[in-house]
């Protein structure tokens, strides 16, 4: 009998996906999209926020819950909190936006799709010029 409950518990934490770390799902191209996304202005993220009790009024799901069963160390491995801004809903709370959903990527991801984002800040600047370099043009 006790047998048969140790076994029980063992599978009931093999089925709880909330503690587990949270898996590298994208391949480095999604993570390059996402990157040049990010820079050209399509998502919004956790890293644009002023203050983190900011992420409970614009990621809605967060505020009812959606981290509640995960553990401390889950917790741990998340990277960035985003959202692409054709989600967000018709109102904006201290001028941010308001979604019913958002995306994930674990502290690996948001590393490598940084480096993609600096990559590709770079050769748009270099093509195109540094965005202050382009307002001293036009308003000079």
């Amino acid at each position: 009998m006790a047998e048969k409950q140790e076994n029980s518990k063992e599978k009931e934490k093999e089925e709880v996906p909330n503690s587990a770390p949270i898996e590298n799902t994208r391949t480095d191209d999604e993570l390059k999209v996402i990157a040049v996304d990010l820079y050209d202005g399509k998502i919004f993220s956790d890293r644009h926020m002023r203050d983190e009790n900011s992420l409970l009024v614009v990621f809605m799901p967060i505020a009812f819950g959606a981290f509640n069963n995960w553990t401390k160390e889950r917790l741990d491995t998340l990277g960035i909190i985003y959202e692409y801004l054709s989600e967000a809903g018709p109102r904006s709370v201290n001028g941010m936006p308001t979604f019913m959903s958002f995306r994930l990527l674990n502290r690996e991801e948001t590393e490598k799709m940084f480096v993609h984002y600096e990559a590709y800040k770079k050769m748009k600047e270099e093509f195109i010029g540094k965005p202050e370099d382009k307002n001293k043009k036009e308003n000079g």
